[in-house]
């Protein structure tokens, strides 16, 4: 066992000892969490309320590892500390945690919460009492709820009021989510009535409020049914029912120093006059509100979060003052913006972990000028150098160093081709990049990269994301290889194809999905996509203009070939909500690149691999596939040889809480990759559908993490279960898990990386 591997069996036999009972006051219990009990007998309370119920219930319980509390044994263990800084301080409050006893739990709190919550959301008989279930050392409170047959609406009547405000007012309401069946809640109504109220507001009705309009409830209908009548307050403050249009508009950027007063189609924009922070001409255009126009509360939500989207300004405000004198409904829109500071430079020092196991330390340097042409235009220029080594493995010490640098310009949009149109706010960014990569690994090979695009990016909402590069071009120029890899080279013609010098040219398109929690929600999905194309345009071009192709058959560009493929990726994930401190993930990662025309293989960088700390956490980086294919030099080639052009992966994560700092997690991991073509120097490496599913490898395993905020310090303990390169009939090893040494040896990976591994 080596030292990595008895730090984290040491580790949790440490969490085991450190029992907290020790120092439960006499008479007292710890605390042992809630627990809800619903009237199985009744109609069942939704699931979205029952996680919104736990949820705030308070307080929360002090978390267990393996029947013990190691963070509050910590907070005790630390002893007195008068300073409210210091060592001492830090480990008793911020990594210990304070203990959570039964008689710290407020009972009527909690009962009249349950109760109120209910009856709020359609249970309006809902009944709530208490029991409490101990042990010798620590007590769970149990919430027994019979929730009765919940109230449901029957129909939502017309608006009462004879105002012709009452229309527009009773069509919303037959397309809303108010209709008969669904369970009465007083949540869902003021919801109704803050959609009914901004509607009005962003069709010029400037003074009118959601709390104008009134729902009433009858139940006297019986059969738990109620009836919900429409109307508005009595009388109604003056100019809630008129319509109120924007007189004029005008912008503040210069806060108060000596200004310049232009025009930009009817906006008025000050600037200061010495040193203007924005130019009027490109700051407009993301200024929507327009003079001559009804208000519109949409409009100005669009305005200030177009101009916040810019990131060029702290603080953005917009009031207005109204003119009603003589029947007039006129607005003055007052817009004020603080800026932001234009130029930064920032160093970061880390320690970086890749997905291949490389860990070693890093420095990265930038620059930022946010505002460069003073139209929120942003450059960034960064240089970035790491050194890293191998930590484990066969090849533990093997190190490599790496070079980057990059220079991108952002130039924000207004408007844009029809991908990018959208109403809501967020600002298309047109994206120019160039950069420069030197990579260096000790005995094996230096390359260099050379890249230049130009795309975009935007936000459809705010939790889609997309990147379209329109052009992407990619120089990779091998620079030095050893002796060894130009021996395996010349014994493997499509791995040295990955490798020569050659031009990668072609759009790409990545989309991201990420919403966050959503109040009562138990499950969360997130979706991230991608698609690559190279060389069409230079083959269907070579072609055109009858350029002969080379020696071997391929096109090229300035005598270097240019690859030719398509390649997607996709990686959809779904996250059940199991309590507070716990979720259980499950995903699947699928990639496929096929090569052709031009090309018999993927470039190197393209391909896929599985293994290490963010995939088949169970096997080696690049220690696995592709297909049964075994490697018979582990030393050296598999590397370079334990590739694929196909990716299949599924992986399935539960994670909890172990308060503090600390979590922990149980995982599998499930996949392999494939060779699109067969190749004669990896026998059995090609996919077929009818064998792939017998060929897949399966890894388990238990880790620890430490949330620091700003990092999450992963550790992952992993072993595999299904080897897919034994033959049939043993390639489940589950049996053979012994605790000798060649078995540690061969079978435990400890893998050390920052964040979560998806």
């Amino acid at each position: 066992m080596n030292l990595r591997h008895l730090s984290f069996l040491l580790l949790m036999s440490l969490l085991m000892s450190c029992s907290a009972k020790r120092y439960l006051p006499e008479g007292d219990l710890y605390f042992a969490g809630h627990k809800l009990e619903y009237d199985a007998a009744a109609e069942k309370v939704p699931k979205p309320l029952q996680i919104e119920i736990q949820d705030e219930l308070k307080p929360a319980e002090v978390s267990k590892i393996l029947g013990s509390r190691p963070n509050v044994w910590l907070h005790f263990a630390a002893g007195n500390t008068e300073k409210e800084k210091g060592f001492k301080h830090w480990l008793k409050y911020k990594i210990g945690d304070e203990p959570v006893y039964l008689n710290d739990v407020r009972l009527n709190r909690n009962v009249n919460y349950i109760e109120g919550f209910l009856r709020s959301e359609g249970f309006l008989r809902a009944e709530v009492t208490y029991r409490i279930d101990s042990s010798k050392y620590e007590a769970a409170v149990v919430y027994v709820i019979r929730q009765g047959t919940p109230y449901r609406i029957s129909e939502v009547e017309k608006c009462a009021a004879q105002l012709p405000i009452c229309t527009p007012i009773d069509s919303l309401l037959q397309s809303g989510p108010l209709k008969a069946g669904v369970l009465f809640s007083k949540s869902a109504l003021q919801r109704e009535r803050t959609r009914i109220g901004n509607h009005f507001r962003s069709d010029g009705y400037y003074f009118f409020s959601p709390k104008l309009l009134k729902f009433q409830a009858d139940s006297t209908i019986g059969n738990n049914l109620i009836k919900v009548r429409t109307s508005i307050t009595s009388p109604l403050p003056p100019g809630a029912t008129e319509i109120f249009t924007v007189e004029t508009v005008e912008a503040d950027f210069a806060m108060g120093a000596d200004t310049i007063r232009t025009y930009r189609g009817n906006v008025t924009i000050l600037v200061d006059s010495l040193n203007p922070y924005v130019k009027p001409e490109k700051i407009a255009p993301f200024i929507t509100l327009k003079p001559g126009q009804p208000y519109s509360l949409e409009q100005q939500r669009i305005t200030i979060r177009q101009l916040n989207r810019l990131d060029i300004f702290s603080y953005v405000n917009l009031n207005y003052r109204t003119d009603t004198t003589d029947g007039k409904n006129l607005l003055f829109a007052d817009l004020i913006a603080t800026p932001l500071k234009r130029q930064s430079i920032s160093t970061e020092i880390n320690l970086s972990t890749t997905s291949n196991n490389f860990t070693g330390p890093g420095v990265k340097l930038e620059y930022t000028n946010r505002n460069i042409f003073r139209g929120g235009e942003k450059l960034r220029l960064s240089g970035v150098g790491r050194y890293e080594t191998q930590l484990s493995g066969d090849r533990k010490g093997l190190s490599s160093f790496e070079i980057d640098i990059q220079a991108s310009l952002l130039l924000p949009r207004a408007t844009g081709f029809f991908l990018m149109k959208n109403s809501n706010g967020n600002v298309p960014r047109a994206r120019y990049m160039a950069q420069y990569r030197l990579y260096q690994q000790a005995d094996f090979y230096a390359q260099s990269a050379v890249g230049l695009s130009f795309g975009y990016e935007w936000l459809g909402g705010e939790e889609h994301f997309h990147d379209l590069k329109l052009i992407a071009f990619d120089y990779l120029r091998l620079l030095q290889t050893s002796q060894d890899l130009e021996e395996l080279l010349e014994e493997n013609p499509l791995l040295r194809e990955s490798f020569e010098n050659q031009v990668i040219l072609g759009p790409s398109y990545q989309y991201s999905y990420a919403p966050g929690w959503k109040t009562g929600k138990s499950v969360k999905w997130f979706f991230r996509g991608a698609i690559d194309f190279a060389g069409n345009i230079l083959y269907y071009g070579s072609r055109a203009m009858e350029i002969e192709p080379d020696s071997t058959g391929q096109y090229t560009v300035g005598s270097v070939p240019f690859s030719q493929f398509a390649r997607i990726q996709i990686d959809p994930r779904v996250t059940f909500k199991l309590g507070n401190h716990s979720e259980f993930i499950l995903r699947q990662n699928v990639g496929i690149g096929i090569p052709y025309l031009n090309s018999n293989t993927l470039p190197f960088s393209r391909q896929f691999f599985v293994g290490g700390a963010q995939s088949m956490r169970g096997f080696q980086p690049r220690g696995l596939g592709p297909g049964t294919y075994v490697n018979p030099d582990q030393e050296f080639d598999s590397y370079f040889d334990q590739t694929g052009d196909i990716l299949i992966e599924w992986n399935a994560e539960y994670r909890f809480g172990m308060q503090g700092y600390m979590q922990g997690a149980l995982f599998t991991d499930i996949g392999n990759v494939w060779l699109a073509n067969p190749n004669p120097e990896r026998p059995g490496g090609e996919f077929d559908f009818s064998t792939f599913a017998n060929q897949l490898a399966v890894c388990v395993g238990a880790g620890l993490r430490i949330d620091l905020s700003a990092i999450l310090i992963r550790f992952d303990l992993a072993t595999p279960v299904r080897k897919p390169y034994l033959p049939d009939g043993e390639k489940w090893v589950v049996d053979e898990m012994n605790l000798s040494k060649d078995w540690r040896r061969q079978n435990l990976i400890l893998n050390i990386a920052i964040g979560y591994p998806f």
